[in-house]
């Protein structure tokens, strides 16, 4: 059965499936060394550690990513790595012998074992598993006067913030919201921003202490939490 695999990821995979075995073996080692990171592209330090160029890196992340992503909606493995080995060669994978389907499956199995990839990997779904996700936010100040009907002279003005918050849905689509802001709402958002950062801390440092692996690489400092 033929898999929906995009071009690039089709080409990367008949790439790692003609390595040599030394070279799949320093690139899994290299990852393995690297350990888990927040991001997919965060692993591309390691892979140019072990001889690849920014660009092949990248795109082998690329694949081993939505390999891993992909695999938990296949009934079993062997027959998930079979479908990709006949989407990529565009033949049967029932027609090799014996010796050449045990290599194609255990070089694809190498991919899916790697447990940096689908560490990093499940994190990435984790941290997405939100109805939204924030992406950035621009805030705009301005002071708008407040003039009666019969003058156009001011008696006053407020000075009010515009919050505008740019997010992404769970099926990755686009979305924005704006609100009004005045000066009381922000010290609320400062104090709220404020316990978040000190919560922040305190979880990170119970990670630390728990011997669990910070996936996002931060370093904390001691705060008044």
């Amino acid at each position: 059965m033929a898999l929906d695999i995009p071009d690039e990821h089709q080409q990367t995979i008949k790439t790692w499936l003609e390595l040599p075995d030394a070279r799949v073996a320093a690139v899994l080692e290299a990852l393995e060394t690297a350990g888990p990171a927040p991001h997919i592209s965060a692993l591309l330090p390691a892979l140019v550690s072990a001889g690849f160029s920014e660009e092949e890196g990248a795109r082998l992340l690329g694949f081993l990513g939505s390999f891993v992503m992909s695999e938990r909606h296949a009934s079993t493995r062997d027959r998930y790595l079979a479908s990709v080995y006949e989407t990529v060669a565009g033949s049967s994978f029932d027609a090799l012998d014996l010796s050449s389907q045990q290599a194609v499956l255990t070089r694809l199995q190498a991919a899916l074992d790697s447990q940096t990839v689908r560490t990093t990997s499940k994190a990435m779904r984790l941290r997405k598993a939100n109805h939204h996700t924030y992406v950035d936010a621009t805030l705009v100040s301005d002071v708008r006067p407040v003039l009666l009907d019969d003058t156009l002279v001011p008696t006053g003005a407020l000075v009010v913030h515009q919050l505008q918050i740019r997010f992404t849905g769970g099926g990755l689509e686009r979305g924005s919201f704006a609100v009004t802001l005045d000066h009381e709402d922000l010290e609320r958002m400062h104090r709220l921003l404020a316990r978040a950062l000190a919560k922040d801390v305190a979880l990170r440092d119970w990670l630390h202490g728990a011997g669990l692996r910070d996936l996002d690489g931060v370093e904390t400092q001691d705060t008044d939490k």
